[in-house]
């Protein structure tokens, strides 16, 4: 079996799967109450994914809670996330919201769905109240780098990266960050990784064809592309730490 190409593919899969499962849940849900059962934390999230911040105010009056979780640890916070609401997150956010509270079907928190997301903004906003940028899925043992990979975001790698999020941690397969995103010629990514300290030297068990160096050597980006651009980048960071892509065998 070819893991420099399987784990990644499955890695990142698995990894979108859990983002469409909880797309699903929200989506499909007829409503709020599928979560939120009291009357004051139904109210708020359904204010909080509309938007409604004046309705938000007036459930908090009345006794709501902005941590409270529903069925499967649902919060207000992933509600109105899923609902793509900026007013409801940043309303919730500023009141006190918890973005490291756990979706528990899927284990993911706001965070690691943030790091999915297209718009940098819902990430920035979690990393700024308090989110924790090394969380580990307790299932699949991701962190928000590594779903950061997934739909190729960098802007929300870079700002994880810069929030301290530490790119050799492994997953529950031994698979880094750094390997996917090689693996998957996300090169700018891989380039930034290293620049904050990722390891370049790991290998998944003891083959070289699962190190860093092999799936590089491996490329087939074009000179005069983008890719090749960052790959070359890459190359000469890595010449700088002693590691010669072209010559090692």
């Amino acid at each position: 079996m070819n893991v420099s190409r399987t784990l990644p593919r499955r890695s990142i899969w698995l990894c979108a799967l859990s983002f469409l499962l909880l797309s699903l849940d929200v989506a499909n849900a007829k409503n709020a109450e599928e979560f939120f059962k009291p009357r004051d934390q139904l109210t708020l999230a359904n204010a909080a994914a509309a938007g409604r911040t004046a309705d938000m105010e007036a459930s908090v009056r009345r006794g709501a809670k902005v941590n409270y979780q529903g069925t499967g640890g649902m919060t207000a916070l992933i509600w109105a996330l899923g609902h793509e609401s900026k007013e409801g997150v940043s309303w919730l956010l500023t009141h006190g919201a918890d973005p490291n509270l756990v979706y528990a079907p899927d284990g993911n928190s706001s965070v690691t769905i943030a790091a999915m997301a297209d718009d940098p903004w819902y990430l920035e906003q979690m990393l700024a109240h308090g989110g924790n940028p090394n969380y580990q899925n307790p299932i699949n043992k991701h962190t928000p780098l590594m779903n950061a990979i997934v739909p190729v975001h960098p802007d929300n790698a870079k700002a994880l990266l810069a929030a301290g999020a530490d790119p050799n941690t492994f997953d529950a397969r031994g698979v880094p960050a750094l390997f996917n995103a090689a693996a998957t010629s996300r090169y700018e990514m891989v380039y930034d990784m290293l620049q904050a300290g990722a390891d370049p030297t790991f290998s998944i068990g003891s083959r070289h064809k699962n190190s860093l160096i092999w799936v590089l050597q491996q490329s087939r980006a074009e000179p005069g592309t983008p890719l090749y651009e960052w790959l070359t980048k890459i190359k000469d960071l890595l010449k700088e730490k002693g590691l010669d892509v072209d010559t090692v065998q």
